[in-house]
């Protein structure tokens, strides 16, 4: 009887970890893919910033 509890209570611990790094690597990647979303308007902006600048200086 207590092993059978044992064996539950194992694969549950399982369950809640694999869960909690499914979890864990989907939030990273939705932060990463964010990010690069955002370096790529920052970098978009900036390099429109730098074409009017030449524009103004030639």
């Amino acid at each position: 009887m207590s092993i059978i509890i044992f064996i539950t209570i194992i694969t549950n611990l399982n369950i809640i970890i694999f869960n909690f790094a499914t979890f864990i690597i989907f939030t990273v990647r939705s932060f990463v893919r964010l990010y690069r979303s955002c370096n790529m308007i920052l970098f978009i902006k900036f390099f429109r910033l730098f074409n009017c600048y030449l524009f103004i200086f030639t």
